[in-house]
């Protein structure tokens, strides 16, 4: 067991070496190699965790060797019946004559007690390393039962259709399964022998779609799902390693670069741009879903998504030198995995470091409007179970071995004091413990998110930003490209986590989403969309249970309010504004100024189209000026009333 555990620390060491070196090198080749090349280099380091052929000499063989002498020696030096050189051979005779042991007693003492402590310590690392494979394998299976359980097959045979396309242009013959289900907010693709691509319940155009089934297909035809699972085995393995974790995320994020590197290589630069807008909209309708098992999803967060952005617009072919250097680069970690090795020789002792996680302080766990906050070191392991009704919030402040609940709130807009006025009056909370139940109130109804983009965001809000032109206000927030992928990703991430209850809610979902359209196009030599939507829904069925209202009568109208302001020194980011939200307003107004019947009429015979076109039109004509034109384009009609349904592209 002893020589077993001096083979995993020094596998565990050589890994962790080559992948130091490896990441050390990032910043050289980062921008510069392909991110298919970045993906598969950390297959080199995830080896060297596995693996233990190596040559007879190597760096870490050598080092462990040198461990491995020591004792041997003190054995030899210690032994009562053997003197331990020729100069204590010939002072026997002056020497008293000590009684002797029976030998096994004395080697006892030295060999036996390390043998019952790698016993102990390779009893622990199986138990710990076989928990934690058994666990993510249940979590994964769980996962795809859960999911399938929810799934339901797409029959449309437009969108299969779509689907077959892009298996033709990957050059994949297998079979693909297509489902939709409820429970998801990103495109994922899930399973091995049966790879099936699992979309959200929301609408999803073909063009969309087809990005989705692209990104989905690559994955599958990469055999990423095998290579993450081959990172969960190394984590399981070197579980006491905290390098095998980073080794875990680098590979992550490279995957979703490598993938999105093999589908923009096909594509034209407007396609592109299309592309990144499909990974911004999906960001914007999930909270960056996290599992705890290996899944392909489209989006794996907005930590990762300026650097996807940045990779998308900024995407060359590699030239040749470059991909010879890639090679020699390759060469050189291929080298360095023989190198610096691994122990091969029979140990005689081991020594075995361990890492420990820290602890959890204040953080704080939003479950279906309980906000858990943990405090004193208490983790998920103290958290009792609560729940609260749909449009309410509560508190619940968890400790080692105790807790307190604070609420429910049924007023969001009187929260902050409703939760300030309870904590007065609660002798069990601290002033400490007081004052992180009102921050966190705080983070609800004032700002809802606290975090540093959030943070970045708001130093735009000047207080005279609505009278800056937007030439000014769109320069101040990006200048370079590096500077736009990272306004794009903190805007996704502010979006995907702000709520209606934010004072800032409308900077960000109007002035700045109106300014990162602007900027992106811009910088993909695009044209600038303002895409939004009306509606209209009368006579409620009954309420839903996520507090929503089902009606008999609906209409869904989606439309791009395509303009340009060709002079954005002389156009004030006020005027803007307006503009556009004006142009929304009316098209609303409109809409509201039919009958149900003449709607349903409308949507039967072509009609409605033709009367929001025209209209759109005539605003576009009222709304442009000199320095700021626009024009409309109707993209989808759903009306639907007591079963007739009408959908109009």
């Amino acid at each position: 067991m002893n020589e077993f555990m001096k083979i995993l620390l020094s596998l565990s060491l050589s890994g962790t070496l080559l992948l130091l070196l490896i990441l050390g090198f990032k910043p050289l080749y980062k921008n510069k190699f392909s991110r298919r090349w970045q993906y598969y280099i950390w297959l080199i380091a995830a080896l060297r965790f596995l693996l233990p052929f190596t040559p007879d000499t190597t760096i870490v063989g050598s080092l462990f060797e040198s461990f491995g002498t020591a004792p041997i020696t003190s054995q030899t030096s210690t032994a009562p019946h053997m003197p331990a050189s020729a100069s204590d051979f010939k002072n026997t005779e002056n020497m008293e004559t000590e009684p002797l042991l029976p030998s096994k007693d004395k080697t006892g003492t030295v060999i036996g007690k390390p043998f019952h402590i790698y016993a102990c310590l390779f009893f622990i690392w199986f138990t710990l390393a076989l928990i934690l494979f058994v666990r993510k394998v249940t979590i994964y299976r769980s996962f795809i039962k859960y999911g399938r359980a929810g799934n339901n097959e797409i029959s449309d045979i437009n969108i299969l259709n779509l689907l077959s396309d892009c298996k033709e242009k990957l050059h994949i013959k297998a079979s693909v399964e297509l489902c939709q289900n409820s429970g998801i907010t990103s495109p994922m693709m899930a399973g091995f022998f049966h790879p099936c691509i699992i979309l959200p319940a929301s609408e999803i155009n073909d063009k969309e779609l087809s990005y989705i089934f692209m990104h989905e297909l690559t994955h599958y035809k990469q055999k990423d799902m095998l290579y993450k699972w081959l990172i969960q085995l190394v984590v399981c393995i070197h579980w006491f390693n905290p390098f095998v974790y980073l080794l875990e995320k680098e590979v992550n994020k490279a995957c979703e670069l490598s993938c999105d590197e093999k589908v923009i290589s096909i594509l034209d630069g407007k396609a592109r741009r299309e592309y990144g807008d499909t990974l911004i909209s999906f960001m914007k309708l999930s909270n960056a879903q996290k599992n705890s098992c290996p899944s392909l999803t489209l989006t794996e967060g907005g930590e990762q998504l300026k650097e996807r952005l940045g990779a998308i617009m900024n995407f060359k072919k590699k030239s040749k030198i470059i991909a010879a250097v890639t090679a020699l680069f390759s060469v050189g970690a291929c080298i360095c995995f023989f190198i610096i090795g691994a122990y091969a020789a029979p140990p005689a002792e081991n020594k075995k470091s361990t890492w420990k996680d820290g602890e959890i302080q204040n953080d704080i766990l939003k479950e279906d409007g309980v906000y858990y906050i943990f405090c004193d070191g208490a983790g998920e392991d103290d958290k009792p179970l609560s729940s609260v009704s749909a449009g309410s919030v509560k508190f619940v402040l968890v400790r080692k071995g105790s807790y307190t609940s604070i609420g429910p709130f049924n007023n969001m807009e009187t929260l902050m004091e409703d939760v300030a006025k309870q904590c007065e009056s609660m002798k069990s909370l601290t002033d400490k413990e007081k004052e992180l139940v009102i921050k966190t109130a705080a983070g609800i109804g004032g700002t809802s998110d606290p975090s540093p983009s959030y943070a970045k965001l708001m130093t735009y809000k000047t207080e005279n930003y609505l009278e800056q032109s937007v030439a000014d206000f769109n320069n101040a927030l990006a200048s370079t490209p590096d500077e736009l992928a990272d306004l794009l990703a903190a805007q996704a991430h502010v979006i995907s986590t702000i709520t209606s209850y934010d004072e800032n809610y409308d900077f960000f979902t109007t002035t700045l989403n109106f300014s990162t359209d602007e900027l992106y196009c811009q910088h993909m030599d695009e044209e600038v969309a303002f895409c939004t939507g009306i509606s209209k829904m009368s006579r409620p069925l009954k309420e839903l249970n996520e507090g929503e209202i089902m009606y008999e009568f609906n209409c869904f109208v989606d439309f791009n309010v395509v303009y340009s302001v060709n002079a954005p020194e002389l156009v004030s980011v006020a005027q803007r504004d307006y503009t556009l939200l004006a142009f929304r307003e009316e098209m609303q107004n409109y809409l509201d100024s039919l009958s149900e019947a003449e709607i349903m009429a409308g949507a039967a015979d072509g009609k409605l189209k033709t009367a929001l076109t025209d209209k759109g039109d005539k605003l576009a004509d009222s709304l442009s000026t000199e320095h700021m034109t626009l024009s409309c384009e109707i993209t989808l009609i759903e009306a639907m009333d007591a079963g007739d349904i009408y959908t109009i592209e």
